[in-house]
């Protein structure tokens, strides 16, 4: 098993080959995924955490009646559930949206982890902080902006990120998320989500490839969903140096 060349981590401090083979030695097996698989579920006491090797992870809240509300999707390089193991609870679930390979972090190794690699604690800690600007940014975003600028959004938002994590060519990448898992995530029929897909495919703005997507006016998509990629601590964009070392 090899780790994935770009850590979501790495966004937020610099990790040494030995930082990066301490996180490969703490792993302890690998877990494939089918599509639409729960890895953890609410309210469940996790035992390990996982890193996404191999394409695409949710988190959802459950609802009434069978009904999800999706609150984040995690791509190649991301851990999808540190809390869990910090906090002793899950408080939402954990699903794959395509097939979907984890590395798996033991819980003791990741705290032994944690003890004796000060970058990669201080990496979690900033990565913490950057997944609860990405969260805020969600809540601002269904409640505060149309359908068609919510889409417009999100699409910049996880084009920006797979484009950090060396994942897109050209501006195309994987796209497994169906206008179902997005309406899911901005609180919109799918119905609504297939019209406003076409209102930006005719704008020029995105084009759908079979289980691709292809963004073809960044300028132009960013406009649409009222878009500034700062939240998201990308290399290149500016982050707040921290007050103590």
């Amino acid at each position: 098993m090899v780790l994935p060349s770009r850590l979501r981590l790495e966004q937020f401090a610099q990790l040494s080959p030995q930082d990066r083979q301490s996180l490969l030695g703490a792993v302890s097996h690998t877990l494939e995924l089918e599509p639409d698989c729960d890895l953890i579920s609410q309210e469940e006491r996790p035992t390990a955490c996982y890193l996404v090797l191999e394409g695409m992870m949710c988190r959802y809240k459950s609802l009434q009646g069978g009904r999800r509300h999706i609150v984040g999707f995690h791509i190649v390089g991301d851990f999808c559930d540190l809390n869990g193991p910090v906090m002793g609870r899950m408080d939402h679930n954990v699903a794959s949206l395509s097939p979907a390979k984890l590395a798996v972090i033991p819980t003791p190794a990741l705290f032994r982890l944690l003890e004796q690699r000060p970058q990669i604690e201080h990496a979690f800690w900033k990565e913490t902080i950057a997944d609860a600007a990405i969260a805020r940014e969600w809540i601002a975003n269904v409640g505060g902006r149309s359908a068609y600028e919510r889409i417009a959004h999100l699409l910049c938002e996880m084009g920006r990120r797979i484009e950090a994590a060396g994942l897109a060519q050209d501006g195309a990448f994987d796209w497994p998320i169906r206008h179902q898992d997005l309406a899911e995530a901005m609180a919109l029929s799918s119905v609504h989500v297939s019209q406003v897909f076409q209102r930006l495919s005719n704008e020029g703005l995105v084009k759908g490839e079979e289980g691709r997507l292809r963004i073809l006016d960044w300028p132009g998509l960013e406009a649409a969903g009222q878009f500034r990629s700062h939240y998201l601590f990308l290399a290149g964009t500016a982050v707040a140096e921290p007050l103590v070392p």
